[in-house]
Formats: C-alpha cells, structure tokens, sequence
C-alpha cells in the first residue's frame, strides 16, 4: 500500500469498490463532454451561470479523479484543462454554443479547486461513503431481507 509522506495510507488504496467508484468518475467526465457538446439555451438572467456550471463540473471531475487516483494529481490537472480547452474549441462548431476563454478559466480554476480538495481530509470521501454503506450491510455478503 502506498503512503501520504506523512506515513497514512493513500484512501485510494483502501477502497473495497475503487473500480466503482473509478466507474463512476469516467461516466460522470463522458457526461461532460456530452453536456459540452449539446446545443445550449441559457435562460434569460443566467448568462453569466454557465462560469458557475463550468466551475462546479471541473471541481467534481478534478476531485473525483484527484481522490480516486491519487499518484496521477499533476496528470489529471493538466488532462481536463486540456479537456476543457479541447471541448471549448469544439463548441465553436456546435449551433447555438460559442467557445469562451472565460469558459476555460472557469474549468481550470475549477480543476484547480477540486484537486485542492482532495489533498484535504475531504479526498478521503469515498472510503467514508464504502463505511457508512458497509454499515448498512452493503458489500458484506449479507442479503437484507
């Protein structure tokens, strides 16, 4: 198992259901890229929100991705802003979406912020969710009638 330079265990490395929630993080990036690329109608008085949606999506994704495959921190900062940009370019071909550089700020500062919070105790959310769920008896070979 390897180790925080502190000496405590990576929560990655404990995870009893890592490949679901891995399963999870790269469903939930395909969800992007199709939510990205999908013509778009901004409701009238929201056309500032969509900084807002690029920010929350990148944060979770980095997050997600950070917290799931820890030794790949540098490697995931620099794949989803390029992700990021890439899905900006493409926007310039879609009807009713343009590209925006605010729109990468946003996915970058968003990645940034999400990386941010899985190097805090908060990375460690998935091993906290697999015990409160093996609370419930779920993974422990028990069936619930």
């Amino acid at each position: 198992m390897n180790k925080h330079p502190d000496g405590s265990p990576l929560a990655a490395d404990s995870l009893r259901w890592r490949w679901f929630w891995r399963l999870g993080a790269w469903l939930l990036l395909v969800l992007v890229v199709v939510l990205s690329l999908l013509p778009s109608s901004v409701p009238p008085g929201f056309e500032g929100g969509d900084k807002l949606q690029h920010l929350l999506a990148y944060m979770v994704l980095g997050f997600c991705f950070a917290a799931l495959y820890p030794r790949k921190r540098r490697l995931i900062l620099l794949g989803l802003i390029f992700l990021g940009a890439g899905l900006e370019g493409l926007q310039g071909l879609v009807p009713a979406r343009d590209a925006s550089l605010f729109d990468l700020l946003a996915d970058a500062l968003g990645v940034w912020l999400g990386l941010l919070a899985a190097g805090s105790p908060a990375g460690a959310l998935f091993a906290w969710l697999e015990q409160r769920l093996s609370r419930l008896g779920f993974g422990s070979g028990q069936s619930r009638h």
